[in-house]
C-alpha cells in the first residue's frame, strides 16, 4: 500500500499509525475508497449503484499493479 500511496499521492493518503487503510479520493465518480492490507475494499460516497461499479473498475487495474506476488 505504501507504493500505491506514493505513486498516487495527489489523490490518496496512507498513514497506518493513524488509520489502517489506504484512502483514495476519486474525482469522477466522486467516491472514496478505503483499501486495507487484508485486501478488503470499502467504497463510500456513491449516489447510485453505477458509480460503485465505475469506481471499482477504474481502481481495479491500478490495484492489480501493486498486488503482492
Amino acid at each position: 500500500l505504501e507504493g500505491l500511496a506514493y505513486s498516487h499521492r495527489q489523490f490518496s493518503s496512507y498513514e497506518p499509525e493513524l488509520f489502517p487503510g489506504f484512502i483514495y479520493h476519486m474525482i469522477k465518480p466522486k467516491v472514496m475508497l478505503l483499501t486495507f492490507v487484508s485486501g478488503k475494499i470499502v467504497l463510500t460516497g456513491a449516489k447510485v449503484q453505477e458509480e460503485i461499479y465505475t469506481a471499482f473498475n477504474t481502481i481495479y487495474t491500478v490495484l492489480c499493479e501493486f498486488r503482492k506476488p
